[in-house]
């Protein structure tokens, strides 16, 4: 078990590592026992689309509606009633708990409920929210960005234009009147991009906004970044760590709001896995 502590530790730093989800859910995962394995939890309750399943939101990302139940009615699979109720834990099926909202003591667990441990930050953030004896061996399924969680949720995907919006670039070009621009407000990420940038900042011109700064934008996001996509020929899409699988707005955001400017990129290693081939322009 020291074993698998130790290589969760050093996970995602500055390294490109692959994050062993394997060995983190043997550690804070129940393994294949009647108490915590969903499979029996499957077998036992044949799931019926004719049955109701109730799974509740401990403590809910701020991008949910603030009411008790919501409705699944247009999706794939509506016969689940989400809710942010606390007061269903007791007769919930299944319950969502964010890694970095735990408290400090787990509540009581129902019999064959499952309990899953959502989080969208690498091993090494995620860690420090449930490194805690009360918590281990409480969870059955992960939901993370990784495709080796149980169930997976990436923060985007690209998908090909039906449209493809026609742009002069010559004259994108031409208006440029700047090199490289980064936007940072997390300081001394794990990945070492501090140390990276302050190194590349003696070789290029890097104008950093934010509070890791000394330059300011917009606090709308959108303004801030139309403003830098005009005046910049290039954004610094650094992660706060060099993780399989993690890639984050600060890479998709180019992709959804098409802004003209050329991202570069330093995260996962495996990143053109996530977008086109011909459009990624990674550091190492």
């Amino acid at each position: 078990m020291l074993s698998t502590y130790n290589n969760f530790n050093k996970c995602c730093k500055n390294k490109l590592v692959s994050p062993r989800f394997m060995d983190i859910k043997s550690m804070y995962f129940g393994g294949p026992n009647e108490k915590n394995d969903g499979v029996t939890f499957l077998n036992r309750r044949m799931l019926s689309i004719n049955e109701t399943y109730k799974i509740l939101w401990h403590n809910s990302p701020s991008y949910f509606l603030k009411k008790a139940n919501i409705s699944l009615r247009g999706c794939r699979f509506n016969n689940c009633q989400l809710t942010t109720d606390l007061g269903q834990m007791s007769v919930a099926d299944v319950v969502i708990f964010r890694h970095n909202y735990l408290p400090k003591i787990p509540p009581v667990k129902q019999t064959d409920q499952i309990w899953l441990l959502y989080g969208q930050e690498t091993p090494f953030y995620m860690r420090k929210s449930y490194l805690r004896k009360a918590w281990l061996g409480q969870f059955n399924w992960s939901i993370t960005y990784g495709d080796t969680s149980d169930i997976s949720m990436p923060y985007a995907s690209i998908v090909k234009e039906v449209i493809r919006a026609k742009k002069n670039y010559s004259e994108i070009y031409r208006k440029k009147t700047k090199q490289v621009a980064w936007i940072v407000s997390h300081c001394f990420a794990v990945s070492g991009r501090d140390e990276y940038v302050k190194e590349l900042r003696k070789y290029i011109s890097v104008d950093i906004f934010g509070k890791c700064g000394n330059l300011t934008c917009a606090r709308n996001g959108t303004e801030c970044m139309d403003k830098i996509s005009k005046d910049y020929k290039f954004y610094l899409s650094f992660e706060n760590s060099l993780c399989k699988d993690y890639v984050s707005e600060k890479v998709f955001t180019f992709y959804y709001n098409k802004y003209s400017i050329i991202p570069v990129i330093r995260g996962a290693p495996n990143i053109d896995e996530y977008v086109p081939r011909k459009n990624v322009h990674q550091c190492v």
